[in-house]
């Protein structure tokens, strides 16, 4: 093994401080992520017609016709906006 002068030392460990620095980084901006989306589904799971995906919140309604489902949609999409409001 050959001997390292101590620049070479010095080098080294700073390329492995920037590494785990970078690591710790990338986690901590997917546990934000996670928790985000944990927060978003929690806070939406007893809305009816209501699914968050990612940073999207989708509100859909369903009904025997047309008329039927726009009113379940608005209704569904008045629900969010008041639980979000909260």
């Amino acid at each position: 093994m050959k001997a390292m002068n101590q620049e070479e030392v010095l080098a080294k460990a700073q390329k492995k401080s920037k590494k785990y620095k970078e690591h710790s980084q990338l986690q901590r901006k997917a546990s934000t992520t996670e928790e985000f989306q944990r927060r978003l589904d929690e806070g939406l799971e007893e809305i009816k017609g209501v699914k968050a995906i990612c940073d999207d919140i989708l509100v859909w309604g369903s009904g025997e016709d047309d008329t039927e489902a726009t009113q379940d949609n608005d209704e569904s999409f008045g629900n969010v906006l008041r639980d979000v409001a909260k």
